[in-house]
């Protein structure tokens, strides 16, 4: 019975350590979805700054066309320099979200796998120990029946020999058997 148990425990242990996993596969989509926010904002924060920067260039009311074409210039350059830093931390955060989702798939078929096998181990086990179960039962039964109980041999009176007087020896008790003790 106690084997019982441990499997019961060992069930338990299992159900645990899934819920801990499936946390973990709880926080990580969290995070991913606030990492795709982080991106968004950090992009209209560029794109805000850039704004601003034209216009004080605008503001700025330069006397010189080519100064201004080379100030529009470096704005424009700045913009795509920013741009193409903008387009990388958006594909490393594609692949990161893009791992992050792998490595959630693999997680979350583990798990699966674990149930399925926890549950066909656990049903084995059940049964045995309801076969287990069936055969103390039946032994319980068996003891209850036999309720025979010891007596001290009433031909010997409990020695297991008979003194013989003809012989002058003593013999085996035959009802007992040199014993001592009948049941009944």
């Amino acid at each position: 019975m106690s084997d019982y148990f441990d499997k019961i425990k060992h069930i338990e242990e299992i159900e645990k350590k899934v819920n801990k996993i499936e946390n973990v596969i709880k926080r990580m989509q969290e995070l991913s979805s606030q990492k795709e926010h982080f991106v968004h904002v950090v992009i209209e924060e560029n794109i805000n700054n850039i704004h601003k920067r034209i216009d004080e260039i605008e503001k700025n009311h330069l006397v010189n066309s080519a100064e201004k074409v080379g100030h529009l210039g470096r704005a424009l350059h700045t913009l795509s320099e920013e741009n193409e830093k903008l387009e990388t931390l958006l594909n490393r955060k594609w692949n990161e979200n893009s791992e992050l989702s792998k490595r959630l798939l693999e997680l979350e078929r583990c798990i699966d796998y674990m149930k399925e096998n926890d549950v066909n181990r656990n049903t084995h086990y059940l049964s045995q120990f309801e076969r287990i179960d069936e055969i103390v039962n039946l032994i319980k039964e068996n003891n209850m029946r036999d309720r025979r109980k010891p007596h001290k041999c009433p031909v010997c009176d409990g020695y297991g020999k008979i003194l013989s007087l003809i012989a002058q020896e003593s013999n085996k008790c035959n009802a007992c058997e040199g014993k001592g003790v009948i049941w009944g």
